[in-house]
């Protein structure tokens, strides 16, 4: 299902900027399982995970489930594409996705961005008049309602394959979950604000490179009131920028850019 770069092969009805990706817009940042320890502790000091959170057992289940996913046929090319392992639970998620990100992960990313980088930039454009509170709902099929419910109650460990979906629009990023094999060993969802960011504040470099340009994370697995506008993270040179965008280059006609990813989440309740 996915090509020597870990990038979904299109299929019939998929709108793409290019059927054969040429990866150019690329996250030179491959090798992230090894990283999963580190991530837990900075996770924890973030308030991504309790504090009484017993690490043992979330570290067996996420080496169990990425052998389950490197062992299935499907799904093990994803690893020819950058990854990021995750272990989140944050009980007290707000219920709006608005606030979840005015007032939670926006602020995270932030602080731990100028942590990293003092001299760069962080910044969050709306554009227009829009809003985030009370404006975004999860897309239909992008399985994402049960992602965030796992992360509010029992805590999900998983993977964050940000450019599977690269060279895609939004609306053949919201569908791809629709054709996809079921899968007993894990879960898979579209990505969406919560891994990204979870990202972002864990390695707030994720999207800087001396080398190659970055690609802009849409956070597909959420929908605005407004359908043209679409929330993503990008980077401006060393500055990481998170907007509200519209992505319509001229009314009903939906963008497709080559730098442009959806990810895709891989991940198993912790237990």
């Amino acid at each position: 299902m996915f090509n020597i770069y870990g990038r979904k092969i299109p299929e019939q009805g998929d709108r793409v900027f290019d059927k054969a990706s040429k990866n150019f817009y690329k996250i030179n940042y491959t090798t992230g399982l090894k990283d999963f320890e580190n991530f837990y502790i900075i996770a924890k000091e973030s308030g991504l995970l309790p504090e009484d959170l017993d690490p043992e057992p979330m570290t067996i289940g996420f080496n169990k489930m990425v052998d389950c996913v490197k062992q299935d046929a499907n799904f093990k090319n994803l690893f020819n594409g950058p990854v990021v392992p995750f272990a989140i639970k944050i009980p007290k998620l707000a219920n709006d996705v608005g606030d979840q990100l005015e007032d939670f992960f926006l602020n995270l990313v932030k602080k731990s961005f100028y942590n990293r980088f003092p001299n760069y930039q962080f910044k969050a454009t709306l554009q227009g008049k829009s809003k985030l509170r009370q404006r975004l709902t999860y897309a239909p099929h992008s399985k994402y309602s049960e992602f965030a419910r796992a992360v509010s109650t029992c805590g999900v460990v998983g993977l964050y394959f940000p450019t599977a979906l690269q060279e895609y629009d939004i609306p053949s990023q919201q569908k791809q979950l629709l054709n996809f094999p079921l899968t007993k060993d894990f879960q898979i969802c579209l990505a969406g604000h919560i891994e990204a960011s979870y990202s972002l504040i864990v390695k707030p470099d994720l999207l800087y490179s001396k080398n190659s340009y970055s690609p802009v994370l849409c956070l597909s697995a959420l929908q605005h009131e407004d359908p043209r506008m679409v929330p993503l993270y990008k980077a401006y040179g060393p500055h990481l920028e998170f907007w509200l965008m519209s992505q319509m280059l001229a009314p009903g006609v939906v963008q497709v850019s080559e730098q442009w990813a959806g990810g895709l989440t891989i991940y198993q309740l912790i237990k």
